[in-house]
């Protein structure tokens, strides 16, 4: 009886990829498998199914790199109820052989592997390695924010340039698109938008949201089918993009 072999990664793409990417499709070979994982029967398989390549031992020597490549990132990790040569994959092994984003969150962590500023690396570095990207991503703002506000010597009660004084960060940072906009316009929109009631007027220059108007709620408390609907609608959304900052045009002398 004879047993047909199946390499774990073709031997082509183990010629012609990168460690990182043979390493990736032999991480998803091994989540399709039963059982625990062992380095020597894997790499023992590998070399029954190249017998008939002509590079056998170049073809199982990357296959091993990108092994210790999976372990060194820790998506391999020891099978704690096992002795030292069983190893499992890890739950960010598993997450990034499973999910078709992972790969996004994979890379992104690696970005940030390096050291960050420290305003940065006791909060947001945190935030998301727990998978909040989008806390994280805000809080990142507001550090830059502030930093760029203590450098220019503005009080703390400027926030952003538009017209308008607004102290709530969370505001303004919803304003952003304001700042495409000339003071007059800024003004003449929060009329119209105290007319109708959705902002309260506060002295010359403040303003404040009615809470009946907006509502900011926590990404974890909205419905999942909510987020479903949105991330679909973001998805297939052919509007135009926002437009960027206006672009001087050169005065030109008459001729």
């Amino acid at each position: 009886m004879n047993f047909q072999y199946i390499p774990p990664v073709p031997a082509e793409q183990i010629r012609q990829l990168p460690t990182r990417d043979v390493a990736l499709l032999l991480l998803r070979h091994l989540a399709s498998s039963t059982g625990y994982l062992q380095y020597a029967s894997t790499m023992s398989s590998a070399r029954q199914a190249f017998q008939d390549e002509p590079d056998t031992d170049t073809l199982v020597n990357r296959l091993s790199d990108a092994w210790c490549w999976l372990e060194a990132h820790a998506l391999l990790s020891r099978e704690p109820s096992q002795s030292d040569a069983f190893r499992r994959i890890s739950d960010d092994g598993m997450d990034l052989a499973k999910d078709p984003h992972g790969i996004t969150r994979f890379e992104a962590r690696e970005r940030l592997s390096g050291p960050l500023h420290p305003a940065l690396e006791d909060t947001v570095r945190t935030t998301f390695d727990l998978g909040d990207y989008e806390t994280a991503c805000f809080a990142a703002m507001k550090a830059v924010e502030v930093s760029v506000r203590d450098a220019s010597g503005l009080d703390n009660s400027l926030v952003g340039a538009t017209a308008l004084d607004v102290k709530n960060f969370q505001v303004a940072f919803f304003l952003m698109p304001l700042d495409y906009l000339a003071p007059g316009e800024v003004l003449e929109a929060v009329d119209r938008l105290a007319a109708r009631g959705f902002v309260e007027r506060v002295g010359d220059r403040g303003v404040r949201v009615n809470s009946l108007a907006a509502c900011v709620i926590e990404r974890r408390e909205l419905p999942a089918r909510f987020l479903m609907e949105w991330n679909a609608a973001k998805a297939s959304w052919e509007g135009a993009p926002m437009p960027g900052p206006p672009v001087a045009v050169p005065a030109t002398s008459p001729s």
